[in-house]
């Protein structure tokens, strides 16, 4: 049997949790991590940060833990569009997977 570190991080420890082969783990929107029937309450460091830019559109940035930016929006005319993209974002990510178009 497999086991993984704690999942919640930084919070003291070493523990290990028993974890079966084929287990699969996914985010709740925050701060929860769901690892089969077990949950985890996780530190979010990161933030979104909503602001207009030059030309008047609504745009976010990603901000890590550490400030520095991680992802920055399109344009958007409204408020509430912009609002969405950060919702998209929030639920989408988690299961995001990496397509490398590099060639390299």
């Amino acid at each position: 049997m497999r086991t993984s570190g704690n999942v919640g991080g930084g919070h003291g420890g070493a523990s290990r949790q028993p974890m079966a082969a084929a287990m699969i783990c996914r985010v709740i929107p925050p701060p929860v991590v769901m690892c089969g029937d077990r949950r985890w309450r996780v530190c979010v460091a990161g933030r979104f940060e909503l602001y207009l830019d030059g030309r008047g559109e609504y745009r976010f940035r990603l901000k890590a833990g550490n400030g520095e930016i991680i992802a920055v929006s399109e344009g958007y005319r409204s408020k509430a569009g912009a609002m969405n993209g950060i919702e998209s974002v929030r639920s989408n990510a988690p299961d995001a997977t990496l397509e490398d178009q590099t060639g390299t």
